[in-house]
């Protein structure tokens, strides 16, 4: 069988949205292998299982600096961490850039994108974190980048329960989807839970995103990803409301932004 070896080995956000590349190339008979960090293995192979997810420690490291199309060793290289300097689009593009480099549209990344849940996995994280049924909650995420070192410190003046997402051995991002699903009101840093808020179907009345500090205190690099309507906070600018709503077909969405003063 083909193979094709994709090269973006950090970021569960980048996986899940460049889903669509991955069906790319196995509608096309390849056999898709995708290195990634090693604690991710595990839950990208339940989420999506026609992947073969592999650590990225067992590959050569010089491989993941390929910036080209082409095969190694008869395995076809799909070089989409470095989209953006291939093709030569802005930087802060380098999302939609992956789709482009195939000529496909980026819009229509969800469609590709849907992952298999474990219901039962979903219920007993709820359960650790001691969320009874139908109770009213504040979801709380600070962490981001791969390493989970990055922070944020989210501003809640609701007096609901907060629950704070952790690292729980042996649990991916995928089974805090019932959580996401069921939170009255959610803070986050701006990571990969947005692509799963993007795919949910949401209960919260408020969403909060929080920007990270490495990328200039602002959302130039996913606000155009954004379809939902969410409470931007950049880091050193007031924080606002932004509206989007789609009619008809990806291609015919008409976006409204309305900038709000939050107090």
């Amino acid at each position: 069988m083909k193979k094709a070896l994709i090269l973006q080995y950090f970021g569960i956000g980048d996986c899940i949205f460049a889903q669509g590349i991955a069906r790319k190339f196995l509608n096309e008979g390849y056999e898709v292998i995708w290195p990634v960090m090693p604690d991710f293995v595990q839950g990208l192979q339940r989420a999506y299982p026609a992947v073969n997810w592999l650590p990225y420690t067992l590959f050569s490291p010089g491989l993941f600096n390929i910036r080209q199309e082409g095969t190694v060793d008869g395995v076809t290289i799909v070089p989409i961490r470095w989209a953006d300097f291939i093709i030569g689009i802005k930087s802060h593009l380098w999302m939609r850039a992956k789709y482009d480099m195939y000529s496909m549209d980026y819009r229509l990344w969800k469609n590709f994108a849907d992952y298999k849940r474990d219901s039962v996995r979903e219920q007993i994280l709820m359960q650790r974190y001691g969320v009874e049924q139908g109770e009213p909650f504040i979801l709380v995420n600070t962490m981001y980048r791969s390493d989970m070192q990055g922070s944020i410190t989210p501003k809640i003046s609701n007096g609901m329960k907060v629950v704070q997402m952790k690292i729980v051995p042996g649990y991916s991002l995928f089974d805090y989807s019932l959580m996401i699903e069921k939170a009255s009101e959610i803070h986050v840093a701006n990571s990969a839970i947005l692509y799963l808020l993007e795919l949910l179907n949401l209960s919260a009345k408020e969403v909060h995103i929080y920007a990270r500090k490495e990328e200039g205190g602002g959302f130039p690099y996913v606000d155009y990803l954004m379809t939902k309507s969410y409470i931007l906070h950049p880091l050193n600018t007031t924080s606002y409301e932004i509206n989007k709503t789609s009619e008809g077909h990806l291609h015919q969405q008409t976006f409204e932004i309305n900038k709000t003063v939050r107090q």
